[in-house]
């Protein structure tokens, strides 16, 4: 794949290090074509870009972020509410207007139904989870090798 990626850098305008590089590149028509995940795209319609997003038929990857409390945390019980709250569910409702799947089902009825078959758990059924690979180094040092050409 990095032979592939070095003998077609010419096919690629950019790589791009966040959703606003693809917004900004999409809204420009430097590209017409980005990967990116529903998030981006309800964030790029918003900026007036007409998009579409495309689960690949394998099944989307899934994205999985966590909340977590330090052991040497001075403030647990701050920390439990910030949890609590983000899983309460007007956050969850909040979250699923960026593209997220929401984790507490008490806020499906909360979420505006442009996005209820988006936040809905069910619509990643089939998601692929997103592991580091055991040759993550590997994989580092061959990005770095495409990225300086």
């Amino acid at each position: 794949m990095t032979a592939f990626l070095k003998e077609h850098k010419g096919q690629f305008r950019s790589y791009t290090e966040s959703d606003s590089d693809t917004i900004n590149l999409l809204k420009s028509g430097e590209v017409v074509l980005a990967d990116g995940g529903r998030g981006t795209a309800i964030a790029a319609e918003e900026a007036g870009i007409p998009v579409e997003w495309i689960a690949p038929k394998e099944g989307p990857l899934s994205w999985i972020c966590g909340l977590g409390i330090p052991s040497s945390s001075d403030n647990v019980e701050a920390a439990y509410k910030l949890i609590n709250y983000y899983t309460s569910p007007k956050a969850q409702a909040q979250s699923a207007l960026e593209g997220y799947v929401v984790t507490n089902p008490e806020a499906l009825p909360l979420v505006a139904e442009k996005y209820k078959e988006s936040a809905d758990p069910a619509s990643v059924a089939n998601a692929i989870a997103e592991r580091e690979p055991p040759n993550f180094e590997e994989y580092v040092h061959a990005w770095q090798e495409v990225e300086s050409g």
